[in-house]
């Protein structure tokens, strides 16, 4: 998440930057690089998927504590949806137009007047959006997780299983 977060507040760097006209700005290399990165999530879901497909997801008797572990691992579903349509939007238009506008080896554009070409700040607001929504998704999931964790919790409790040495909100 954190890379998101980065990522966003460079992103509105470059645009308030554009927007002023500022082009011969430093920065901006060092902005669009970012833009050139993605960070992926790829959550480990095989004890998951096993216990699910073997049935043994029914062993659960706390009908809430299911509904949170199912829609929980749904997240992760759709996490992986979103950051393969943010690997898409990457590949599909920003590598493409950095391979032919900016040199890699010195930061720099090649043409700096393609800056104002509206494809560019397209890309750039396209990309602004994408991460905005990705960080947005990652807090839900974060506060997902938090929410099973302490369900997990109380159920443990109630079993006698739960102790401090094996405390899953790591309090």
């Amino acid at each position: 998440m954190s890379f998101n977060q980065q990522a966003l507040r460079q992103t509105n760097q470059l645009m308030t930057i554009l927007k002023a006209d500022r082009l011969q700005s430093d920065s901006i290399g060092l902005l669009m690089a970012t833009m050139a990165q993605s960070e992926l999530f790829r959550p480990i879901t095989s004890t998951y998927e096993s216990i699910k497909s073997s049935g043994n997801l029914g062993v659960i008797s706390n009908y809430n504590l299911k509904e949170t572990i199912v829609k929980y691992y749904q997240y992760y579903e759709y996490s992986r949806v979103l950051e393969e349509v943010s690997e898409r939007f990457i590949n599909q238009y920003i590598f493409p137009f950095f391979y032919e506008n900016f040199d890699m080896m010195s930061g720099d554009f090649i043409n700096r007047e393609r800056l104002n070409d509206i494809k560019f700040r397209n890309l750039i607001v396209g990309y602004r959006g994408m991460t905005a929504q990705n960080l947005e998704f990652y807090k839900e999931v974060r506060a997902a997780c938090k929410d099973l964790q302490g369900q997990l919790a109380t159920e443990l409790k109630k079993t006698g299983l739960f102790t401090p040495q094996n405390s899953l909100t790591g309090k």
